[in-house]
């Protein structure tokens, strides 16, 4: 039996979502942890793998604006994926 696995970690640092800098548009900087785990034997006809995302599960924006039409003044957001895991399937025909 032949196995991987792996830790990730990944950083977004702070920027605007909008091309107008308002303090109200700002993504603030975060990081993220992946894991992943895979098993298999050697002759690769299948292999499973077991995976998790955000494994801290945390809380981030991916995207952030603030308008409105008329100048409403609202501000709307989109929130990151909080921690998902899963297994993957491979078969080989």
């Amino acid at each position: 039996m032949q196995s991987s696995s792996g830790i990730e970690f990944t950083f977004r640092s702070g920027s605007y979502y909008n091309s107008d800098d308002s303090a109200y548009s700002l993504i603030r900087g975060y990081g993220l942890v992946n894991m992943h785990l895979s098993v298999g034997p050697p002759s690769e006809h299948w292999q499973i793998s077991l995976w998790a995302r955000n494994v801290l599960n945390k809380e981030y924006f991916s995207a952030l604006s603030s308008g409105g039409v008329f100048g409403a003044g609202y501000v709307a957001g989109s929130i990151g994926d909080p921690r998902t895991y899963g297994a993957t399937l491979r078969l080989e025909f």
